[in-house]
């Protein structure tokens, strides 16, 4: 199957990384040169500046552009589509059937997807909307599936509604990362080695929670003492007495660790 991927940014580019090596054909697309280079230099897939000369060969098409330029991208496209195609839209705050009417009388078949850009490791999350006509051996669902979960829905408000969770939590999750690389620093420790043992922590306790089957309501306690030091300040955290980025969160416990003393940092 060959795929093509229109729109080389993060999450095209993301795309591309997730499937290299597997089963697939991938071809990458995008006005930008030089996203084009990094994707063929990070892949090794074909790349170009226009997809008008790619789209004949290829099986599916994944739109990976603005909202704003699905419409125009369609309307561009839409007698060039052929009925055994795949197009499939992966920008957010769009509907399938606005698409679908969109296409017309085409037969090409249309989906919606959204993934996170933890599809690049293989370790991602796409939630899948597929119309009606769509059977059930769909060959976009092992495409997904080498990159990670595939949650199915059947309706656009449940893909909005159910895409938040995995398509926030890497940038969630780095956010916390950053706060404690910042506590790491104002410890003593290098930038390099404090994102080191902040990555490192938070992949342990994540394969901890899963492998124990301790959900984080209860594994935060099963980390700490009753009524030890950690204990408290979480119970801080908890009551919203210490507020703000999980830096400042940290920054309370070094003021508790140091006795109040201020750190390498504000010295």
């Amino acid at each position: 199957m060959r795929v093509l991927i229109i729109g080389l940014g993060h999450i095209g580019h993301s795309i591309g990384q997730g499937l290299v090596d597997s089963p697939f054909a991938v071809v990458g697309c995008d006005r930008n040169p030089n996203k084009v280079e990094r994707f063929t230099r990070v892949t090794g897939f074909e790349a170009s500046d226009s997809w008008k000369h790619l789209l004949k060969d290829s099986d599916v098409i994944m739109l990976s552009v603005r909202t704003d330029q699905v419409n125009s991208w369609i309307d561009e496209a839409r007698e060039a589509l052929a009925s055994d195609q795949i197009l499939v839209c992966l920008s957010a705050g769009i509907n399938l059937r606005s698409i679908l009417d969109q296409l017309g009388p085409s037969g090409v078949a249309a989906r919606r997807a959204i993934a996170n850009i933890n599809v690049a490791v293989r370790s991602g999350c796409t939630v899948l909307m597929m119309s009606e006509d769509a059977a059930d051996s769909d060959p976009l669902v092992p495409l997904f599936e080498y990159m990670g979960q595939v949650i199915q829905v059947g309706t656009d408000e449940e893909l909005d509604r159910l895409s938040v969770l995995p398509g926030c939590a890497p940038g969630g999750v780095a956010l916390f990362l950053e706060g404690l690389v910042e506590f790491g620093v104002r410890s003593g420790f290098s930038d390099r080695r404090a994102l080191e043992l902040a990555l490192a922590s938070v992949e342990a306790s994540a394969a901890a929670m899963r492998q124990l089957d301790i959900p984080p309501v209860e594994f935060k306690r099963y980390s700490a003492s009753p009524g030890g030091f950690v204990d408290r300040l979480l119970d801080d955290a908890q009551s919203h007495r210490v507020g703000g980025t999980a830096g400042e969160w940290f920054d309370h416990i070094l003021r508790h660790l140091t006795g109040g003393r201020p750190s390498a940092e504000s010295k």
